[in-house]
């Protein structure tokens, strides 16, 4: 099931299901959302405080739903990360959620959400947050979200000079994935990552080396990339070497990943630098081909 694609008029819904947030800077990127021919609106209850959190678990979840069963409200566009996103899953309503198939657009700690929605059979988008690309939104940018949201066309997405490859190869699959940290996070939960027959995302920021290889063990060692039909490795931001012992990340990948036959990206253009965060919908099947680095998606994410 799919949610329907954007047109200019549209409501779409701002959210906090995880950290707190800037409200100046917030207001900044909310006019530049709306600039873009969109109603914007959001709930009272994202400017709440608890700890760290934008209000308490069952409010954010609250707030949450409110937006899946608004009628006018097409999508749902994260605020920012964090943390805090998997505290509200309990609380959803899966069998409301399926009814009604709402855009869903984030990253980094939405990495949960997004798996939760997989599980559900429903696309999402793991790409901008408000707070990150909206603020000082790029004309590349504002013209991939138009492309993807409203012109609703499936976008290849290349590699960029950055990228390398680790596998030769091509494969297709349903693409699946996000924050490396996330994704183990729903490890031995309900909302356990589904990687069969996938092209398993991964990027992070701010791990260093032997964290990285400590979460891609335990991935290995849980089966998750046995059944795998490729492997893309984002960007991991400020992934600095504790001791002058460390290997370099790139051999710790290619050391976990030497057993397996299916192709592999590194460095490719998605994670926490914005100017090569690409916009990438998951859930959806792709071919994922290393002669010129890309990822060519082969559906529509949404429905016309």
């Amino acid at each position: 099931m799919k949610a329907t694609k954007l047109y200019r008029g549209d409501t779409i819904k701002l959210i906090a299901p995880a950290s707190t947030f800037h409200k100046d800077r917030f207001i900044i990127a909310k006019r530049n959302l709306e600039k873009l021919g969109f109603k914007v609106t959001h709930a009272q209850s994202i400017f709440n405080r608890y700890g760290n959190f934008a209000g308490k678990d069952e409010v954010r979840a609250k707030d949450f739903m409110d937006g899946i069963t608004d009628p006018n409200v097409k999508a749902l566009l994260c605020i920012r990360g964090g943390f805090g996103s998997a505290k509200i899953i309990s609380s959803l309503d899966s069998q409301l959620i399926k009814k009604n198939p709402k855009i869903l657009i984030g990253f980094s700690d939405s990495t949960f959400l997004h798996i939760y929605f997989q599980s559900l059979g429903i696309p999402s988008f793991h790409g901008p947050m408000l707070m990150s690309s909206f603020e000082k939104p790029t004309r590349q940018f504002l013209k991939e979200f138009k492309h993807i949201f409203i012109d609703n066309k499936p976008l290849p997405v290349f590699g960029d000079k950055q990228t390398s490859v680790l596998r030769k190869g091509k494969a297709s699959g349903k693409v699946v994935g996000g924050n490396l940290a996330l994704v183990m996070s729903t490890m031995g939960t309900p909302y356990e990552i589904n990687t069969k027959n996938a092209i398993l995302v991964l990027e992070d920021v701010d791990e260093p080396p032997y964290r990285i290889d400590r979460m891609l063990t335990q991935l290995q060692m849980a089966g998750k990339l046995d059944e795998l039909n490729g492997l893309i490795f984002g960007e991991f931001k400020n992934a600095i070497a504790t001791t002058k012992y460390s290997l370099p990340l790139i051999d710790i990948i290619k050391n976990i990943t030497k057993h397996y036959a299916f192709p592999i990206l590194y460095n490719f253009p998605v994670g926490h630098t914005n100017a090569r965060n690409r916009i990438l919908p998951l859930g959806i099947q792709a071919l994922i081909n290393t002669h010129d680095m890309s990822l060519n998606y082969q559906e529509k994410a949404l429905k016309d």
